[in-house]
């Protein structure tokens, strides 16, 4: 389960600043190609932030898919080591249908001005993709999601 919350280094609050203080921060989910690129998971995601988290809503949600093609970077061959998840090819077809239907469905789902997509050409794998997310993260506090965990109470 991937949950965490960050602190931008480049926007440091002020010493007894709490995170969940008005606008705390931003969402961050991750996302990557699988076989059945289904979109039920991340809209299980993302319905249970507007139930459970609604207030890290208030600044911006960026969704984060890794890229499909793996032969654009020129490290692939190094990166067999992660494993399949991350060096093995992606039907490039049904992830862009997939990336569609999502965009879709988050900005249905949340107001459009609040959702942000980050797109990489190339596999990045996750923390690869999360430096070049964080990249696009303009608040004091990034709350860190996978598509396919969604939160199951309230935070606290």
């Amino acid at each position: 389960m991937m949950l965490i919350a960050f602190v931008n280094p480049v926007l440091a609050a002020a010493p007894g600043t709490s995170p969940a203080a008005n606008g705390w921060g931003s969402v961050l989910i991750t996302d990557a190609p699988t076989p059945k690129m289904w979109t039920w998971p991340i809209e299980a995601t993302l319905r249970s932030l507007l139930v459970y988290a609604p207030d890290f809503l208030v600044n911006s949600l960026i969704i984060a898919f890794d890229g499909g093609e793996t032969s654009l970077t020129p490290e692939a061959e190094q990166r067999v080591h992660y494993g399949g998840k991350c060096a093995g090819a992606a039907n490039l077809t049904a992830y862009a249908s997939y990336k569609t239907r999502v965009k879709a469905l988050a900005t249905d789902m949340l107001s459009t001005h609040r959702v942000r997509f980050v797109e990489p050409l190339a596999r990045q794998c996750l923390a690869g993709l999360l430096s070049l997310a964080m990249k696009h993260v303009v608040t004091r506090y990034v709350f860190v999601m996978q598509s396919d965990i969604s939160l199951t109470r309230a935070i606290d």
